[in-house]
């Protein structure tokens, strides 16, 4: 059958026609590892914008206490601690736990709940990287299609 395309004339069996936009199997596999994989980085930054409660269990103004922190206070614990250092030894700045009550925290605190929020955040890119890792090992549609993007892995 010939047809025109932008002026271009060029010939195709009704075979080749049939076959145009399709992809071969392992076109089609790189593409769902592909989609798996934007997934789990989904699953990533959704799990690093999520305010995510976390316990503090040390000495100082913390103990047993839960904080709602999220990847956004990074840059503002920054910004204390740096504060707090300009100041008198000793100095505080208030601060809301999640059940509202005000707490007077100081530049060790601050570090604390950053520190717990770096690791938190390695561990979201770590679990990442592994899924990713084991999706493009996959072999077939089948074993893609089946992964579990949810589940923790050792």
């Amino acid at each position: 059958m010939k047809k025109i395309v932008n002026g271009i004339e060029i010939e195709l069996t009704q075979e080749e026609i049939n076959n145009l936009g399709q992809l071969s199997s392992d076109q089609y596999l790189e593409s769902c590892k592909k989609e798996k994989c934007n997934q789990v980085k989904i699953l990533r930054e959704s799990n690093l914008l999520r305010p995510t409660p976390h316990t503090i269990t040390y000495g100082g103004n913390l103990t047993n206490k839960t904080f709602n922190i999220s990847s956004g206070d990074l840059a503002m614990f920054g910004t204390i601690i740096d504060g707090l250092k300009d100041l008198l030894e000793g100095a505080t700045r208030g601060w809301t736990d999640a059940t509202g009550e005000r707490l007077e925290l100081d530049i060790d605190d601050f570090k604390s709940l950053r520190n717990h929020l770096l690791f938190r955040d390695d561990q979201e890119h770590t679990q990442a990287r592994r899924k990713i890792d084991a999706i493009n090992a996959l072999t077939t549609i089948e074993e893609v299609e089946a992964f579990d993007i949810n589940e923790v892995i050792v």
